[in-house]
């Protein structure tokens, strides 16, 4: 397939499994993430959860937006919003920090949805619907390549 915008959809998938990398790490780091944040599971899994909540709380909006200002910008400013979160979270020094990058991660990731499943189907209108499947496809496949190295964690009791 032939189409002068596919680096740009390439880009849009990489978005997509660094967010399937993202829910990996936290899932697979709770250990130390109670300990950082004097919390226990369910407060780390509460923190795993306003991610979800960041993102319902800001579909409409970012959808609207995506209609009046564009697919770029929102996509931009979602990996700006998770590059945020990326370098928040395992610095924050208790739970209600983490909290609100949290929700910044939800933001963000509403934002890349409003930008990139209304953009890969203009730029693909012919194969609209396998392009938003692979969407999911690239969210998990940093599962399936991660699983020789995630458990490096000491405090992993899992591992």
């Amino acid at each position: 397939m032939k189409n002068k915008y596919m680096k740009t959809a390439s880009g849009v998938y990489i978005n997509y499994f660094l967010l399937g990398m993202v829910n990996i790490m936290l899932v697979s780091n709770m250990s130390y993430l109670t300990e950082q944040w004097d919390t226990d599971y369910a407060g780390v899994s509460y923190i795993i959860a306003a991610i979800g909540v960041g993102k319902l709380l800001t579909y409409a909006f970012t959808g609207y937006l995506s209609d009046k200002i564009g697919r770029k910008p929102l996509i931009i400013a979602s990996s700006l919003g998770m590059a945020i979160f990326l370098i928040g979270i395992p610095l924050s020094p208790n739970y209600h920090l983490a909290f609100v990058f949290a929700i910044l991660a939800g933001v963000a990731n509403s934002s890349m949805d409003a930008g990139s499943y209304p953009g890969l189907t203009e730029l693909f209108p012919r194969a609209a619907g396998s392009a938003s499947v692979l969407v999911k496809a690239f969210m998990s496949a940093y599962h399936d390549l991660s699983d020789h190295n995630i458990y490096f964690n000491p405090y992993d009791p899992f591992g």
